[in-house]
């Protein structure tokens, strides 16, 4: 019986090892999983709020998206943390900003009102807005909207009262904090967002970046004229200029006439050329950018304005 006893004691040593070692890596990703699902609350409840307020700017400023996004990023912030101090508040004010007018990382879709909608209620203005540039918009009035016939139904299946309502959907991507539940994990990120490409591939655009797309919707009453002219958005109007400058400096480089500098060592290779050729008197002659070997002459000693000697 002890003889029994000792070698089952022995057979189970190291048990304890193992079952530590099986158990606790599940009981680490249960907990992050659990911080991590608190953290995705946290951030869909901050973007409800800056929704709604991107939502009320825009109600002012004529539904355009680009004052919105300009809003939703301030309201963003909360989600970068910080410890209260002024440094990293800009800080995240900074990089909430830039991810909010990041077309790649954020998208404001207005779901009314819709093309129909100003198809039937608008009116063509020149405006200016508010970059100071004039184009030709479709509005919808907003002026007078309680004692205009709200029983008018038009083709859109809206009176103008309710197509004065302007109703926004964000789309916020989320990179997750934590280890291990970031879609950065060694040789399962290509796995883990081709499964969610497949399963949502509306907000690809989100998972290819390892981030969780997040939505809130919000509706408010317009307090001024809704346009349908949209800007695009600031990242796409610093490419198409970064862009446009690119060419004018090709352009004009290809354009513009040789310099001195930059023919004077064309001169110097031809004058090389021919002393190795072995004619000792050469004139070298520069008339518009080219360059001649000429054999002795009288006439090739007589020095010119545009003639050097080799």
């Amino acid at each position: 019986m002890y003889i029994s006893i000792v070698h089952s004691a022995q057979v189970q040593r190291g048990a304890s090892m193992v079952e530590f070692l099986i158990a606790t890596p599940l009981l680490l990703y249960l907990g992050m999983s659990v911080v991590q699902l608190g953290l995705i609350y946290h951030a869909k409840s901050i973007l409800n709020y800056a929704t709604f307020e991107a939502a009320r700017t825009g109600a002012v400023n004529n539904a355009q998206v680009d004052t919105m996004r300009k809003e939703l990023g301030f309201r963003m912030a909360p989600i970068f943390g910080g410890d209260g101090s002024l440094q990293d508040g800009s800080n995240a004010i900074v990089r909430s900003v830039v991810i909010a007018n990041d077309p790649s990382a954020t998208s404001i879709e207005i779901l009314n009102p819709t093309a129909a909608s100003f198809a039937e209620h608008g009116e063509l203005q020149d405006v200016t807005d508010n970059h100071g540039n004039r184009r030709q918009v479709s509005a919808i009035p907003n002026s007078h909207l309680r004692v205009r016939n709200h029983t008018e139904i038009k083709s859109d299946g809206l009176n103008i009262q309710d197509a004065n309502l302007l109703k926004i959907r964000t789309t916020f991507g989320y990179q997750m904090r934590l280890p291990v539940l970031d879609m950065r994990i060694p040789g399962m990120d290509f796995a883990l967002r081709s499964v969610m490409m497949k399963v949502d591939p509306d907000n690809w655009m989100y998972y290819i970046r390892g981030m969780l797309p997040l939505q809130s919707t919000a509706t408010v009453r317009m307090q001024s004229e809704s346009w349908d002219s949209q800007l695009p958005p600031p990242a796409a109007r610093v490419f198409d200029s970064m862009y446009e400058w690119t060419v004018e400096e090709i352009e004009r480089q290809e354009n513009r006439a040789p310099s001195s500098a930059e023919l004077e060592p064309e001169a110097n290779q031809t004058d090389n050329e021919c002393n190795e050729n072995g004619l000792a008197s050469h004139v070298v002659i520069q008339h518009r950018g080219d360059t001649e070997c000429h054999q002795d002459s009288p006439a090739a000693f007589v020095p010119k304005p545009e003639e050097t000697l080799c």
